[in-house]
This record gives C-alpha cells, structure tokens and sequence, in this order.
C-alpha cells in the first residue's frame, strides 16, 4: 500500500527533467521537528511505495531508543504511475529487462543526475536537512542496492552514507565492479560510509560478490565497509533487517556524546 500523507508525513511530487518522470515523494519528518530550527541527516529510501512505511517506524523506534539519529526520510516512489525501478536504478541496458511499457534498463545515470540536481535542491529549500555530505544517505534493496553502488560510485561529492540490502551486482557480467576503479581515479570524495548486506534467500554468488566490493571500496577509501549476512531471510525480506541495522550503523545517535 502506497503510503499516504499523515502525522509526521508529507506526501509531495516532483517532476524531473532529467528522466521524464514524475515522482511520487515521501516525506518522514522527526517527533522534534515542528516548532524548532535544527537541521537533521537526510536518508533518501528507493522503492518507497513499498518500503517507506516500516522503514520510517523502524526509524522512529531507534531514534526512540538511542539508536540512531532522528532523521528527515525522503522516499521515492512512482506512486499512481508507471513503475520504472528497472530503467532508473540499473546502470546500463540489458536485453530483456524493461518496464511494463517497454522503456529500456540502463537508466541510472539520468535517475542519479535526478537525485543530486533536482531532489536534493528540493529538499534542501523545502525542510531542514543537513547540508553535511556525511548526513546525507541513500537506501536500496535488491536493484535498489544496485544503484547505492552506483551512487556511491558517482556521486560521494554529493551523498556521503550508503545502505545496499542484497544488491544485484551481478548486474550485466559485473559491470558494477568497473565503476571501482572509475572512482579511485576519479576526483570525487572517497570519504565515505557503507553497509551492505546479503540474506539466504539471495543465493550464490551474492554474498560473495558483496564481500570483494565491500573490500575494494575498503582499499580505494581506506575505512572498512559493515557487511552483514542475514541467514534467516529469503530475498524479498532481506531489507526489512537491513535498512534499521544500515541506519543504526551510519547514523549513530551522537547527542549524549
């Protein structure tokens, strides 16, 4: 169920010129956010038609706890219109993997230059985030985690944590692992915080595939990635353990410190 506007949640849309898509936006705001001037970390959730509701109350419940940090959530979804995870969130195009009406894979690059031109100057007027790159991260699950990688890949400069729940690295013969060395050589930022994660359900190679990228990523930036494995999953559930323990790792509640 899609969700829908309510206490602490506003529901927004964005039109982006860079995809030609129409976003359907999620908003999770903290218990302590009316009434007061401070900024919070902004984690921005793929797949949040689907996963944005438990998400945000698992959320709450660590920041409740001492967990983590209360946080600004912005989810993005499709909401009424046409799904197009498969375009948005894969890298490059593979014969055979489109959406319902036929656009093609291969389509995060435009979806990456959506997020860092157009959604992250959104959030920026529009609520009180941290301008801190560090407090800025990205969740996704399954093509979802796929794209963290290439977000974290191609946009450090912009976005400094990154959650991958059972990512699909095995993406067209590999191509993830290309983007490694693009990054090492490349200028952008390599001070950056990572938790990737794998279940049972997710099958060889996955865990293993998340491992040696977890290990390269650790070579290029010097700082060792969290990497967890799930054994009591199956694929489709994986995240729902490993967006709270992503956000309690990355987003460590520091205020008694």
């Amino acid at each position: 169920m899609r969700p829908t506007a309510g206490v602490g949640v506003e529901v927004s849309t964005l039109a982006s010129a860079k995809t030609g898509t129409e976003y359907s936006l999620y908003v999770s705001l903290p218990d302590s956010y009316a009434g007061g001037s401070s900024t919070y970390p902004l984690l921005l959730l793929l797949d949040a038609d689907s996963y944005f509701t438990e998400t945000c109350a698992r959320a709450r419940a660590l920041a409740a706890e001492g967990s983590m940090e209360e946080a600004v959530i912005v989810g993005i979804g499709y909401g009424a219109g046409e799904d197009m995870r498969n375009r948005d969130y894969t890298p490059t195009a593979v014969s055979g993997v489109s959406t319902d009406s036929g656009a093609a894979s291969g389509g995060a690059a435009a979806f990456l230059a959506f997020i860092t031109d157009e959604l992250l100057p959104w959030a920026g007027t529009n609520y009180r985030v941290s301008t801190d790159r560090a407090a800025r991260g990205i969740l996704g699950h399954s093509y979802g985690g796929l794209f963290v990688f290439y977000a974290l890949f191609n946009a450090s400069d912009s976005l400094g944590a990154f959650i991958a729940s059972s990512p699909s690295l095995g993406w067209d013969s590999l191509v993830s692992f290309s983007y490694v060395d693009a990054w090492a050589s490349s200028g952008r930022s390599k001070s950056v915080s990572l938790f990737a994660s794998t279940g049972a359900g997710d099958g060889f190679p996955v865990d293993a595939l998340v491992s040696e990228m977890a290990a390269r990523v650790q070579t290029v930036c010097g700082m060792a990635p969290t990497v967890r494995y799930y054994p009591n999953t199956v694929h489709a559930d994986a995240w729902e353990s490993a967006f709270p323990d992503g956000m309690a790792v990355l987003f460590t509640d520091r205020s008694g410190q």
